[in-house]
């Protein structure tokens, strides 16, 4: 994947931050739910800005995918 490099401000002082994208957050297949919910998804992919693709059951049972911010996200623990 390619790494993204992007000017962050740190205690009002601009540095350069890598993001590396073969070591992102989540993995793919990993058990993660909302930072505010109680239902959990598997990460499938990342997308684009920090967004992900997961996979989670919804309230009538049935299988969907939706797209998530990593930040709202947290891992669940096995």
């Amino acid at each position: 994947m390619e790494r993204l490099t992007f000017m962050v401000q740190f205690f009002r002082e601009p540095y350069l931050k890598k993001i590396d994208m073969d070591d992102p957050q989540f993995k793919e297949g990993a058990w993660v739910k909302e930072k505010n919910g109680t239902n959990g998804m598997t990460v499938i992919r990342y997308l684009s800005d920090g967004q992900l693709l997961c996979r989670y059951t919804n309230a009538e049972g049935v299988e969907e995918e939706g797209e998530f911010k990593a930040s709202d996200l947290e891992v669940l623990q096995n």
